[in-house]
């Protein structure tokens, strides 16, 4: 959302529509997410802290109540673990709880070592997206393997509404099955391409899952995350311990 940064709105007017469309569809908070560490590219810290700030400031002024909270989405390599500890990487709402990542998308990168240090540092990782890389798509039991070390895995909306093809959305709702999802989120890019919509993926899960579940992972989570709480893998189980006998209930 944040304009001119990495491959997200191209302008203060596709900023502006893509809120507009996030407010619409029941958002009060955004975390902006450009990506680090890519080959492609690397937003400094600086720069998406700024920017949030502008674009927080920017759509006020347009009557628009989004408040926009600078994030990143890490992309894991060799250098990940030395970057963080040199103070490069961006976390989630600068409040030092979480760490969005990313795999490369054709394979699974060992990452135990950051795992290590984020642990000594209560800082909980969160995947980006795991439905749609193509090594944990041909081995799926490495999802349950980091989720084991206290890996959160966040879905992307439109994998559930089959925006990225049947083996990508078949994969994401086995997630769901098996209890391995812990957000959803849009990924927005654009006003038109991939938008900041939400509620299709809300009423997918509750089809598959119940209320409970889609409001904990499309609503709940990530306003908690967003709000400088911490998620865990333990706190969302125990949470699903107690309601597991709770009826679910539809979406209207």
């Amino acid at each position: 959302m944040l304009p001119n940064v990495d491959d997200g709105a191209a302008s203060w007017a596709e900023t502006l529509a893509m809120a507009r469309l996030a407010v619409a569809d029941g958002f009060s908070t955004v975390v902006a997410t450009p990506h680090q560490l890519t080959n492609f590219v690397h937003v400094p810290i600086e720069t998406i802290r700024v920017r949030a700030a502008e674009t927080t400031r920017f759509l006020a002024d347009q009557n628009v109540p989004l408040v926009v909270r600078a994030g990143a989405e890490v992309h894991l390599g060799a250098n990940t673990l030395s970057c963080w500890q040199a103070g490069y990487l961006l976390s989630l709402g600068e409040h030092e709880r979480h760490l969005l990542v990313e795999l490369p998308f054709e394979s699974h990168f060992p990452f135990d070592d950051l795992l290590g240090v984020l642990r000594e540092r209560q800082i909980v990782p969160i995947m980006a997206h795991p439905e749609r890389n193509r090594a944990l798509l041909a081995e799926p039991r490495h999802v349950a393997d980091l989720v084991s070390q206290g890996v959160l895995m966040q879905l992307t909306a439109g994998s559930l509404t089959g925006s990225f093809g049947p083996d990508v959305q078949a994969f994401a709702e086995q997630l769901l099955a098996d209890g391995l999802v812990h957000f959803v989120s849009t990924d927005a890019h654009g006003p038109r391409v991939r938008p900041p919509l939400m509620r299709a993926a809300f009423e997918r899960v509750c089809e598959l899952a119940g209320w409970r579940t889609a409001t904990d992972l499309c609503c709940r989570h990530g306003t908690h995350v967003a709000d400088g709480g911490q998620i865990t893998v333990d706190s969302v189980r125990k949470r699903r311990r107690v309601f597991a006998w709770w009826p679910r209930r539809k979406a209207a």
